[in-house]
């Protein structure tokens, strides 16, 4: 065992905005602080540390599973809310409070401090709490009991989620939603549109904090599965109409854009804008994720998503190691399936 230390210091000024496309900052009187510390590069399966510049938009980091023990001195009056769990809080007479903070098996440690209103809602032994502004308290309920639904149905679909909570942070500014272990930033609290950001963030849960792939170089692996199970979660509650809506949606959005040949299976640095990204890794990859359980069948699609969430929990998955566990589910080949959406790409009938 190695015990390092690393001295570092962060300083933030200028407050977030909605154009900017930070994460880390001040925002509506909020502290958000996610990937804030010195990180520890990846080591590749090639035995090389990945360490290349981030890209400008999509995920700007990639970090392998790792316990977290995390000591914080706040103000007294404000809320911490971090990923993991809290284990003592100290108060100290200059009105500061010394918070502890441990995690389980994570990806990354995240928090936000705040003047916040909490609700929770109990999803079988999970607790899902959201937090919000005073000036949005009327939100939070609502929030979550959205958060609470869609950790029931992706439960049911792919496996159990491990840890005893899940925080919904009202984080308005620079972004619809970025998820982290156990913790999740919404930016759209107080729209219809937010459950479907809810609905998202939390699939992330499963696919990125669990199952991890190189968010980099294949974030298809990613952002088209949890884009695709906000439909799994319609279909789940009941609303066909809504599941089948987001895919029309998708489809007329790729029709739009045109170049349908564009394969999901780039890095995030590989696509020419921000919105080619998204049309391609999010709506063209949950449209993939369709076509995926069309070609293997309802009960094998199933299956496919519990067996891969059961051999890559904890762990980092590829496009290849996905490919095999479909492949091994159903007993088929699909190769032409993932050359011509993942690898390769080809015309596509868009109907």
């Amino acid at each position: 065992m190695v015990d390092l230390t690393v001295p570092f210091r962060v300083v933030t000024t200028d407050p977030i905005t909605p154009s900017s496309p930070r994460r880390f900052g001040v925002s509506e009187g909020m502290l958000l602080a996610p990937t804030f510390y010195p990180l520890v590069p990846r080591l590749t399966p090639a035995g090389e540390w990945q360490v290349m510049p981030a890209p400008p938009g999509g995920d700007t980091t990639n970090s392998d599973i790792a316990l977290y023990d995390v000591r914080l001195t706040i103000p007294e009056e404000l809320t911490l809310v971090a990923t993991g769990i809290e284990l003592e809080r100290t108060p100290a007479s200059d009105g500061t409070v010394a918070v502890h903070y441990a995690s389980g098996p994570v990806r990354d440690f995240a928090f936000a401090l705040g003047p916040f209103i909490p609700a929770e809602v109990q999803a079988g032994a999970i607790v899902a709490r959201a937090w919000v502004l005073p000036e949005r308290a009327a939100e939070a309920k609502p929030l979550a009991e959205t958060a609470a639904r869609a950790l029931e149905a992706f439960e049911a679909w792919i496996g159990p989620y491990p840890y005893d909570e899940l925080d919904v942070i009202d984080a308005p500014g620079a972004f619809g939603g970025i998820e982290y272990p156990g913790l999740v930033f919404i930016g759209v609290v107080g729209d219809r549109a937010d459950d479907d950001v809810v609905i998202h963030e939390v699939a992330h849960q499963w696919f990125y904090a669990l199952i991890g792939n190189d968010q980099l170089l294949e974030p298809w692996l990613d952002e088209g599965a949890a884009s695709y199970l906000e439909t799994l979660y319609y279909e789940a509650v009941g609303d066909v109409r809504t599941a089948t809506r987001i895919l029309d949606e998708n489809r007329r959005i790729l029709r739009d854009v045109g170049r349908t040949e564009t394969p999901i299976g780039l890095g995030v640095g590989e696509y020419p804008s921000e919105r080619d990204y998204a049309v391609f890794v999010y709506l063209k990859g949950a449209l993939f994720f369709d076509a995926l359980r069309g070609q293997l069948g309802e009960a094998d699609f199933r299956t496919f998503l519990r067996t891969y969430f059961a051999d890559y929990r904890y762990a980092t998955a590829t496009s290849p190691a996905f490919q095999a566990t479909a492949e091994s589910t159903c007993g088929c080949e699909l190769g032409d399936l993932f050359d011509l959406w993942v690898y390769e790409g080809g015309p596509l009938p868009i109907p």
